[in-house]
């Protein structure tokens, strides 16, 4: 069942997840938006929104911006696809395949917090 609901993930969400099960079984919108800077504050939104939709992780009651995965199995399988045994060696500054040269990424910019919480709100209030 954790399979099945991890890959009806999009690309997208699968890697926002990647990075928050190798966070912990919680994490927070603020550290996720600080190491997933790849990616547009929307994009980032909507790759949460849609697991939640799916089950694979849940808002923390009483807040806005933390989040905890539904199942343990599931963190423990997506940190799995990014841990060394699978062949990434991740840093702030670069991340690369074992066997091949390494990928710069962008820096890291801060989130826009003005802009990221209302508009986690909309998605919240939305899916109510």
């Amino acid at each position: 069942m954790i399979g099945r609901r991890l890959d009806r993930l999009s690309q997208t969400s699968r890697q926002i997840l990647n990075v928050a099960a190798v966070i912990g079984q919680e994490f927070s919108l603020g550290l996720l938006g600080q190491v997933v800077f790849n990616l547009s504050e929307d994009q980032l939104l909507e790759g949460l929104e849609e697991a939640i939709v799916e089950r694979v992780i849940e808002e923390m009651p009483q807040t806005t911006d933390s989040y905890r995965f539904a199942d343990a199995r599931s963190q423990e399988t997506l940190s799995r696809e990014l841990s060394p045994a699978a062949g990434w060696s991740c840093t702030p500054t670069s991340a690369k395949p074992w066997s091949s040269g390494t990928v710069p990424l962008p820096r890291p910019t801060p989130p826009s917090w003005p802009t990221i919480l209302p508009r986690r709100r909309q998605l919240a209030a939305a899916r109510s």
